[in-house]
């Protein structure tokens, strides 16, 4: 199985105010290696941020895939340090995860996320957060 992730303005205006931001994850240990079982490195992962969009427009991405073997690293968050000079409306949207079965199956090997021996993360929920809170003041640092 794998979750597609739509998210989508539902202003009237477009997005001005902590714009979707995605994380394209580079990790700091080998290439094989993915979350939970490594930590991104800060300085190769990169943010892309998505401002502007409009009610019209609607982005899908893959968040999380079962086998092991295909990238499922997007991290997503609203980028509250991307600030409008002019005061603006709070961002107003929907985000949709889709829950997709697949017809074929994950060997009970290392490629399968899902599987009862699955490692725990080794970034806890407050260390995932302060990493992206991290990013995006190197991002506003940068600009």
């Amino acid at each position: 199985f794998l979750l597609l992730n739509f998210w989508q303005s539902i202003g009237e205006e477009p997005v001005q105010s902590a714009p979707l931001g995605l994380l394209s994850v580079k990790y700091q240990s080998t290439a094989s290696e993915a979350f939970p079982d490594a930590i991104p490195h800060p300085d190769k992962s990169n943010w892309y941020s998505f401002p502007e969009m409009t009610n019209e427009e609607c982005l899908v991405f893959k968040q999380y895939d079962r086998d092991a073997s295909y990238a499922s690293d997007i991290w997503h968050c609203g980028l509250s340090s991307i600030v409008p000079k002019n005061a603006a409306p709070n961002r107003r949207n929907f985000d949709v995860r889709a829950f997709i079965i697949l017809k074929e199956q994950v060997q009970e090997t290392t490629n399968d996320r899902f599987a009862p021996s699955r490692r725990k993360s080794k970034l806890t929920r407050d260390e995932s957060e302060c990493f992206c809170t991290e990013q995006a003041k190197r991002r506003e640092a940068q600009t």
